[in-house]
């Protein structure tokens, strides 16, 4: 089992990143603030240590079975999420997704059977909160001490919509010859100006602005 690993970031996806190790690039699924963070702070390129979790997708009558990492840079947010998918029915990508609070406010609502909290999460409905709270009250007062922490998913402040970001990443690449990995960082150099971008257009202007320095 493949427990921590350590990489240069080589790509920046809104749902998970590649680490390069010796020679091999590891897909590594990861809470989209913690890429959203990586994009902004022009992360590719710099060595990142995850602390993952294995899992594989698919099964006998549901297709391919494919490995999958998913990756934390808290090991406690590592053995959260874990206690997290013990519930049935919240599979690793749905828990993935409802990580948008620090796992210690997470916590604390599963302690204080604040169901209402909990729905207003992704993928978190009524009935999931309920047997959430069912399931685990009792079990997260760790996680409840744990010190301040920030969300394993923020809000995406000035980030763009997915179309825009496609048709601008196909531009830097296909049309002038950026890595993928310089594109991500001119368009995450861009966003972090906090210029509103409608389109593939004003993003291209927004980049040639940052990068000209005008």
């Amino acid at each position: 089992m493949i427990a921590k690993i350590t990489g240069t970031v080589t790509e920046i996806r809104e749902d998970a990143i590649t680490l390069e190790n010796g020679g091999l690039g590891y897909e590594v699924l990861v809470p989209s603030g913690l890429a959203l963070k990586l994009r902004q702070h022009g992360a590719a390129g710099t060595e990142l240590t995850l602390h993952t979790l294995e899992y594989i997708e698919g099964g006998p009558t549901g297709g391919s079975m494919i490995p999958r990492l998913l990756g934390f840079v808290d090991p406690m947010d590592r053995e959260f999420f874990r206690l997290l998918t013990s519930v049935k029915g919240l599979g690793p990508k749905k828990a993935l997704k409802s990580l948008t609070i620090p796992t210690k406010r997470f916590a604390l609502a599963i302690e204080n059977a604040e169901h209402s909290a909990l729905c207003e999460l992704p993928e978190i409905g009524r009935r999931s909160a309920e047997k959430i709270v069912a399931e685990l009250k009792g079990k997260c007062q760790k996680f409840a001490l744990m010190r301040g922490g920030e969300p394993l998913e923020v809000e995406a402040v000035g980030e763009l919509e997915p179309d825009v970001r496609s048709e601008t990443m196909q531009i830097l690449v296909n049309q002038l010859q950026y890595s993928a990995v310089e594109a991500e960082a001119m368009i995450s150099q861009a966003i972090a100006s906090g210029a509103e971008i409608e389109s593939s257009q004003e993003l291209i202007s927004e980049i040639f602005r940052v990068m000209s320095g005008n």
